[in-house]
């Protein structure tokens, strides 16, 4: 009697499972540790102005270019209530959510279901930031987000035989698309995927081809090729509903419609206003006079090591499943993963540079690492496909699913990787979706495909298991400028912060935020804050004065603020109250081995010369100050006009002590 194909892969799937579920678990205690004043703060600043009154149309000239935050403000706009931990739960929910249905869209596909809870076990844990930055709703892990839904829709489309159910699959696609190009303007480059796709799939020459269950363990598995072959020979009709159907150029169509009518109804609503500040952010990021205009179009050549290195890992790896005895065959592939983990761990023993890029060094390293696998197995896939159409070598089953999963995921990372200071780890932002193309190729080699499922299941995780160990054990030292998670020692207990873990520090800068702009102004007044301090408005519940809450004068020429104080003024946005950091509220690690944190560089020397001191110096008094370190504090200042008298008298009777009390 013929073994049952669900039954085989059940005890599989129940182990993978289980890395699974430990992941998940593990991973939603994690979304408590580590507060953020810098990145995370701008993703909430710029989403909740929004939702708190500000028009983008007028009350930001900049800002178009990563339109993601009109996502988040919805947020803002129905759940206003919400705390920081509510929207990195927000951000956990929708990385199960769409794990869950990219499975369920393989397992259509494909019949298999057994490998995918541990292929997708890392992201249980660092949810769509493989990265290890910030664990909440912004621009790149909505890109992940959204390729991951328009993956498993197109591949549900491709096997779906009813006309409508098709068209409908097809556009949903097209709407996660654009969204893709939403989130991030410069991403629009994804759509002509579909559009290679169409190409390639036209070029191979792809009929319906159905998916018999993949069953290494049943005696009657065939390969596709052996089953149509005697499905030919057999005179029978092709099944339908089972396997890929082919891409035309009317699905083609249905994909691109939503793309296009979107955007119109988008650009239609906002108008002249949206493109106008479009053209203003491309303006301040391409000006001459911008200190990071240079880093536009960047490439790190640096990070080619990596990848060279993870290539010949990859090649020697799957080179070894040859070797035809199980025990022997562990052994060869247990030894190469330990390798690798030793070459992820000593930065190939400390023979190749140490990537970074600023406030970056000493934590991309490890998942730098995990990048450059996917950009290996990028080159392989290419190097593949132009081997086949070359030869015109037929398709296997999982080859057509990684074909089909490979080619936007490229398309997203080249393009991340020109246009972002990021680099090479931007290729992250599409992994959950490279890491099944990635698995299918695997299994599709023929020295895997018949061997058992839980020999299969050994070779993945051992392939995988140093580049998910060491990114998960990244995620969770860094907890981007915070202490480690064994050193936080305090507990924020109001406001956006409530719930959050961190260190002792941030909760008395917190406080002192939260108390200072309560103490000294009103729910409809403005703040500016700079350093890099964006955070201070979501503890104040202020909204920015100026039209950017990431204030960075190595980031932005001086001009760009000289016109965005000119736009405060014409727009009666003058602040109530202004913080000045003199440096960046971030720990930064020196290594990620070691406890200790170090406070960023001071970046100004109050007073400095630039256009926002001028202007706290001309219109504002320090009333108040807090000390971040030894020789950096925080300070306070209030506008004149607004002082009240009785701190007008304290500040002239003892001036040496300008406090409210």
């Amino acid at each position: 009697m013929k073994k049952n194909i669900n039954s085989s892969q059940l005890f599989p799937f129940v182990i993978s499972c289980s890395f699974f579920i430990a992941a998940a678990v593990f991973g939603w205690f994690k979304l408590r540790y580590g507060f953020n004043f810098t990145d995370e703060g701008w993703n909430m600043t710029e989403a909740w102005r929004l939702a708190a009154g500000d028009d983008f149309s007028h009350d930001k000239f900049t800002g178009a270019l990563r339109s993601a935050l009109f996502i988040n403000f919805l947020v803002f706009k129905f759940c206003p209530e919400i705390t920081l931990l509510g929207f990195r739960e927000l951000q956990f929910f929708l990385t199960i959510v769409s794990l869950l249905f990219f499975s369920f869209a393989l397992f259509k596909v494909s019949k298999a279901f057994w490998f995918q809870p541990i292929v997708f076990s890392l992201f249980a844990f660092t949810g769509l930031e493989p990265m290890g930055a910030i664990s909440n709703l912004n621009y790149y892990t909505y890109l992940h987000l959204f390729i991951t839904f328009f993956s498993a829709f197109f591949i549900l489309a491709l096997q779906q035989q009813s006309v409508l159910l098709k068209k409908i699959l097809y556009a949903v696609a097209g709407v996660f698309l654009w969204l893709i190009s939403f989130s991030m303007l410069h991403m629009s480059f994804v759509v002509i995927s579909v559009i290679i796709l169409f190409v390639v799939i036209i070029k191979i020459k792809l009929e319906p081809f159905d998916f018999t269950p993949f069953d290494p363990e049943n005696p009657a598995f065939q390969s596709g090729d052996e089953w149509k072959m005697k499905l030919k020979q057999s005179g029978k009709p092709r099944p339908l509903g089972r396997g890929l159907t082919g891409f035309t150029l009317k699905d083609l169509c249905f994909v691109l419609l939503p793309v296009i009518l979107l955007w119109m109804i988008f650009i239609g609503i906002y108008g002249n206003a949206y493109i106008q500040n479009v053209i203003s952010s491309v303006q301040v990021i391409l000006s001459p006079l911008n200190p990071s205009s240079g880093s536009l179009i960047y490439i790190n050549w640096e990070t080619l090591k990596y990848a060279i290195i993870v290539l010949l890992f990859m090649v020697a790896f799957l080179w070894s499943t040859k070797i035809t005895k199980t025990f022997p065959l562990l052994g060869v592939l247990s030894v190469f993963a330990i390798l690798m983990f030793v070459i992820i761990d000593t930065t190939f023993f400390g023979l190749i540079t140490r990537y970074h890029r600023g406030v970056l060094d000493g934590w991309s390293n490890r998942p730098l690492w995990f990048a450059a696998l996917l950009a290996a197995s990028y080159f392989l896939f290419v190097c593949c496909l132009i081997f086949k159409t070359v030869k015109k070598k037929p398709w296997s089953k999982f080859e057509l699913v990684a074909l089909v999963l490979f080619i936007p995921c490229i398309i997203a990372a080249i393009n991340s990787n020109i246009l972002s200071n990021l680099g090479m780890g931007t290729a992250l932002y599409s992994s959950i979706t490279a890491v099944a193309a990635v698995t299918y190729m695997i299994l599709s080699m023929d020295t895997i495909k018949r061997r058992t499922y839980l020999v299969q299941l050994a070779v993945i995780t051992l392939f995988f298991a140093p580049f998910y160990y060491s990114t998960a054990w990244s995620d969770w030292k860094f907890t981007f400028f915070d202490v480690a998670p064994e050193q936080m020692n305090a507990e924020i207990e109001t406001g956006f912060g409530r719930g959050i873990k961190t260190n002792q520090i941030y909760k008395n800068l917190y406080e002192w935020i939260s108390a200072t702009s309560q103490a000294y102004s009103n729910k409809d007044d403005y703040v500016i804050s700079y350093i890099v301090s964006p955070m201070v408005h979501m503890i104040a519940r202020r909204r920015p004065a100026l039209d950017e809450s990431h204030i960075h004068f190595a980031e932005y020429p001086e001009d760009y603020y000289n016109k965005s104080i000119e736009f405060m003024k014409s727009r009666g946005r003058n602040p109530k109250l202004v913080y000045v950091f003199e440096a960046i509220p971030a720990l930064q690690p020196i290594d990620l081995k070691e406890s200790l944190r170090l406070w960023q560089d001071r970046q100004i020397s109050f007073p400095s010369n630039d256009p926002i001191t001028r202007y706290v110096l001309a219109n504002m008094t320090q009333i108040d100050s807090f000390p971040l370190a030894e020789d950096l504090a925080v300070r306070c200042f209030i506008d004149n006009s607004s002082m009240p008298g009785v701190l007008k008298h304290k500040l002239n009777t003892n001036p040496a002590n300008p406090k409210f009390n």
